[in-house]
């Protein structure tokens, strides 16, 4: 994203001492745009994904981070977890001991258990479809009080039977940058759907609440609704890769040590000025991408949206770092959650590209009024 005059301005001043107080105690943002329409399927799918349910249940189904990405996964064996092939480049790779990517499980606000990806076997190098699969070897157990796998489905869902649907991704089409950075969900009879959003791939729709998984988020189609790929008819193949990674644990083979705690980054300023919102972070060594967010509440202190985005971050100094969202982006996430225009206070949090650790939560001296 590029900043405006004013914003690069802002750029050259961030550093300087004392900035925020320059700024007024609310910024008032003149927002509308006329004739959008919400992305999404109407009528019975009131909760999605796109605009889902945000949950911290059924901590089998984790966060997936790439190093260029975010997806969702499911963990499937205590050291194996399900995601789509996409997600990780349709690569198959055994890096023993390596760090190929990250399975995270969230129990709340601050609390999230961090494994290692060192293997990967990928079904697909085709694009969106039924076979847009792969399993991830990761290089411990995931004890079973953070999380306990789920299994394969054996069967498909009748119309109407009930189902429920995980995904960490993005909650407009339209908008890519206003992923929630949390799992949503969806419990619904089972149906056809157009409600995935990018971050929802891997993302598995299970019986029930927390029951065995039949299908993972692949993709949608503007014209098609969403695809997934198809647990079912991979069943066999899938339960005996799971196996013999099982099998290849449990015979002693020796677990790679976990890399030690990510430092804890520090919220240094947070400031609002000519439309755009800024973090300023302290660096955490040997990271290259931090994730930022920016987190509207509404006058009862409720959530009333979410912004989320993934960078390296921008130099503000020595062993500083800074990130900015446009304040307009954030009007209309509040705008499309339905919630009124008016005041909102702010907060936010930056987390290493290890997600093992995040900064605390800092709240913004200025509030944002949003005018649409």
């Amino acid at each position: 994203m590029r900043c405006s005059e004013s914003a690069a301005r802002l750029i050259a001043l961030f550093a300087a001492l004392g900035l925020a107080a320059c700024a007024s105690p609310v910024e008032s943002l003149d927002w509308s745009e006329d004739g959008e329409t919400q992305i999404g399927a109407p009528g019975e799918l009131a909760e999605k994904i796109i605009n889902g349910r945000l949950t911290y249940d059924f901590p089998a189904a984790g966060k997936l981070l790439t190093g260029t990405g975010l997806c969702t996964a499911t963990l499937v064996r205590p050291r194996v977890v399900l995601t789509a092939a996409h997600c990780v480049d349709y690569r198959t790779v055994d890096g023993a001991g390596q760090r190929l990517a990250q399975f995270v499980v969230e129990h709340g606000a601050g609390t999230s258990y961090t494994f290692d990806v060192d293997g990967m076997v990928s079904y697909s190098r085709t694009g969106p479809g039924v076979d847009d699969i792969a399993l991830l070897r990761l290089t411990r157990d995931v004890p079973a009080e953070i999380a306990t796998p789920v299994p394969f489905a054996e069967r498909r869902p009748n119309a109407g039977e009930s189902v429920t649907w995980y995904g960490y991704g993005c909650q407009n089409r339209a908008g890519r940058d206003q992923f929630t950075g949390s799992k949503q969900k969806i419990a619904f009879p089972f149906q056809n759907s157009n409600n995935s959003c990018p971050g929802d791939s891997g993302g598995p729709t299970v019986f029930g609440a927390d029951g065995a998984v039949f299908r993972v988020t692949s993709g949608y189609s503007t014209v098609g609704g969403d695809i997934f790929g198809d647990v079912i008819a991979m069943r066999g193949t899938l339960e005996a890769q799971a196996d013999a990674w099982t099998v290849s644990s449990d015979n002693g083979q020796a677990e790679p040590p976990a890399p030690p705690a990510a430092d804890r980054p520090t919220i240094r300023r947070t400031v609002v000025q000519d439309g755009w919102l800024f973090i300023e972070w302290s660096r955490v060594a040997g990271e290259a991408s931090y994730l930022q967010f920016i987190v509207a509440e509404d006058a009862s202190g409720r959530t009333a949206a979410w912004l989320y985005r993934e960078t390296a971050g921008e130099t503000a100094g020595p062993d500083s770092l800074y990130g900015y969202f446009d304040g307009r982006t954030l009007c209309r996430a509040i705008r499309d959650e339905g919630r009124p225009a008016g005041t909102y206070k702010l907060w936010s949090q930056v987390w290493p590209g290890r997600d093992d650790s995040r900064a605390e939560t800092a709240r913004f001296g200025q509030a944002i009024t949003c005018r649409f």
